[in-house]
C-alpha cells in the first residue's frame, strides 16, 4: 500500500510534464517597425528540435510592389535583421513563408505605416 502511495504522485508528475511538453509549439514572430525613413525588418523562427532544418522566404512588400526578398535557411532556429529605405507615408508589409523539415507552416506577416 506504502508503494502504491509513492508511486502515484510520481506517475501523475510525469503524465502531466509529458503533455506540457507535447503542447509545447514553435516560436515564431515577424516585426516590422519604422524610424525616418528606414523600415526595420525582423524575423525569428524556432523550431522545438535544434536540428531540424527550417527555410524561409521573407520579403517586403509596398502594396502590390516586391521591395526586397531574402532566402534564409538554418537548424533549429533563425534570427533575420535588415533595415531598407522606405519612403514616408507608404505602407509596407513583411511577409514569411517558411518551412520545418519540409512541412509548410502558417504564414506570418506584419505591416505598419512609415
Amino acid at each position: 500500500m506504502r508503494k502504491r502511495h509513492i508511486v502515484l504522485p510520481f506517475l501523475f508528475l510525469l503524465l502531466l510534464s509529458t503533455s506540457a511538453y507535447a503542447q509545447r509549439s514553435p516560436t515564431s514572430r515577424a516585426t516590422l517597425q519604422f524610424s525616418d525613413t528606414t523600415a526595420y525588418c525582423y524575423v525569428y523562427l524556432q523550431s522545438d528540435n535544434t536540428q531540424s532544418n527550417i527555410s524561409a522566404t521573407i520579403e517586403l512588400w509596398n502594396g502590390r510592389q516586391l521591395i526586397d526578398t531574402w532566402e534564409e535557411s538554418a537548424k533549429g532556429c533563425i534570427i533575420f535583421n535588415k533595415d531598407v529605405s522606405v519612403e514616408k507615408g507608404k505602407t509596407y508589409q513583411l511577409t514569411v513563408d517558411y518551412t520545418i523539415d519540409g512541412e509548410p507552416q502558417n504564414a506570418l506577416s506584419a505591416s505598419g505605416t512609415c
